[in-house]
């Protein structure tokens, strides 16, 4: 099997942490849900939870950067929206979009 030294900006540490980091926030984000379902969690308090589970990748990134690169993390991981000739719009998209659709989601699910 070949075996890059260098296979990119990120280590296989940084990966190792990124989805580890994600299942971990996703499952403990959504247990409150499938809780709920079962009438075990009575409070509506998992919608809150909810959301958190579907920004988990964003919440893993940041720790499992922060965790790599110590604080410059954040720098480094947002580094290639500040090249030249970048829209800025794409940089939202990322971060609002996920927010923006589980809102839509619970919204419709409480038949607002």
């Amino acid at each position: 099997m070949l075996r890059s030294e260098n296979c990119g900006m990120y280590s296989e540490k940084f990966i190792y942490y990124y989805f580890c980091l994600v299942l971990l926030i996703g499952g403990l984000g959504y247990t409150p849900w499938i809780l709920h379902s079962y009438g075990i969690f009575p409070s509506y308090w998992f919608l809150v939870f909810m959301l958190i589970g579907g920004a988990s990748p964003t919440f893993a990134a940041l720790i499992a950067s922060r965790l790599e690169f110590g604080k410059k993390g954040s720098e480094q991981l947002f580094s290639g929206f500040s090249r030249r000739g970048f829209p800025k719009l794409w940089f939202f998209i990322p971060i609002l979009l996920p927010f923006a659709t589980a809102s839509c989601v619970i919204l419709l699910w409480l038949g607002c």
